[in-house]
């Protein structure tokens, strides 16, 4: 009698499967009627209650590899769901360590479900379906923050008092120090644990531009010089009016997630410096675009990600797929695995990759509505990478 991988038998006698009154109970049973399709093709068998029971057979070779396939199939899957999962939760914390976390680590050997293999020459060969397991232990939190230190004495100032124990979660947020001339103040850069206590603290000594910012600023520039001045929207699909790129939805937006920034109300009043922060913080900072490691495809997927952040997403990945043969889910998101799969392009592979790129791109700004008006300008930035 053929035996059960016990992922299976946990399934089959949960509660969610025998219980018909569970919640889980129509998706439970889906997913055990599919499991024993594909490990026992063709020969289910019910018990009096009318569930499925253990059957008494063997399978053909092609099944065999056929549910081989499937089993790696959806492993990769988890495994994919997985890494996304621990980079989500951990990446704050790795960058603190200086970790380079590798799902590959914890992948372990799982179950061998044992099948008598019907060969096309008539002979029957006991396998083993091969199934891995990930298991990911669970990481201390960590978390780099600024706090600010004031001098406290009679002569300690209500500016600088008023910022004393302040915790700054951005190196961006910091204000400008000394304060005033002879302020005694100073910042940390403390590592905390989830629990809030320090585990280490340094002296914080601002320095000049950070390599983040010198890369935005070599993107910022291509994109800057094609985007142009003020229009009032006439000739888009929305009628809205536009400078710098920035629409005035966008910019409203903006400002009212930023008071303190004193935004100007209309958008052909707004300052090149303040363009410039709306791409940085909108389409650079929340995204993990800065994390590519080529100069041509950085800024090239920046320019996509403003034009249109979920179409820019999936003609990436579907270019990836079919130039690399990456096989990375279409998500919409340019999350972590894409990342990692455009940084495995070598620079030999650069200009082809890009070719597909800018083809692909093309094909799909093709599909929108003011293609006819805009083609001109749209074909002529995106080749201009």
């Amino acid at each position: 009698m053929s035996k059960l991988p016990e992922f299976l038998l946990k399934l089959m006698h949960s509660d969610a499967y025998m219980n018909q009154l569970h919640p889980n109970y129509q998706d439970v049973n889906q997913r055990v009627s599919r499991y024993m399709q594909m490990l026992f093709p063709g020969k289910m068998t019910y018990d009096s209650a009318g569930r499925l029971s253990e059957p008494e057979y063997d399978m053909t070779l092609e099944q065999f590899n056929q549910a081989q396939q499937q089993i790696d199939a959806d492993f990769e899957d988890e495994k994919q769901e997985k890494e996304q999962e621990v980079w989500d939760e951990y990446e704050e914390t790795f960058e603190i360590m200086g970790y380079e976390f590798d799902i590959e680590n914890f992948i372990f050997p799982g179950e061998q479900i044992s099948k008598r293999v019907l060969y096309p020459d008539g002979m029957i060969i006991t396998k083993y379906l091969e199934t891995q397991i990930v298991d990911v232990p669970e990481f201390k939190k960590l978390m780099r923050v600024w706090i600010w230190h004031a001098e406290n004495g009679p002569n300690m100032c209500d500016e600088c008092g008023v910022r004393d124990g302040a915790v700054f979660f951005d190196v961006a947020d910091i204000p400008s120090i000394p304060v005033h001339p002879n302020c005694r103040c100073r910042i940390t850069e403390d590592i905390i644990n989830q629990d809030g206590k320090i585990i280490q603290s340094k002296k914080y000594e601002p320095k000049g531009k950070s390599m983040n910012d010198i890369n935005f600023d070599k993107a910022y520039a291509n994109l800057k010089e094609r985007e142009g001045g003020y229009t009032d929207g006439k000739n888009q699909v929305n009628d809205e009016p536009t400078n710098m790129g920035i629409k005035q939805s966008t910019l409203n937006k903006y400002a009212q997630k930023h008071p303190e920034k004193n935004f100007p109300v209309d958008v052909k009043d707004l300052k090149p410096e303040q363009a410039r922060e709306i791409y940085k913080e909108n389409y650079w900072d929340n995204t993990k675009i800065p994390q590519i490691e080529n100069e041509r495809i950085r800024n090239a997927v920046f320019d996509m990600n403003v034009m249109g952040g979920v179409a820019a997403a999936n003609v990436l990945q579907n270019t990836l797929n079919s130039y690399l043969g990456a096989g990375i889910n279409v998500d919409s998101v340019i999350g972590s695995i894409t990342i990692n799969t455009i940084n495995s392009i070598s620079k030999n592979q650069v200009n082809e990759f890009m070719t597909a790129l800018k083809q692909n791109r093309i094909e799909s700004l093709q599909k929108m509505p003011n293609w006819p008006t805009a083609k001109g300008g749209w074909t002529k930035r995106t080749n201009a990478y």
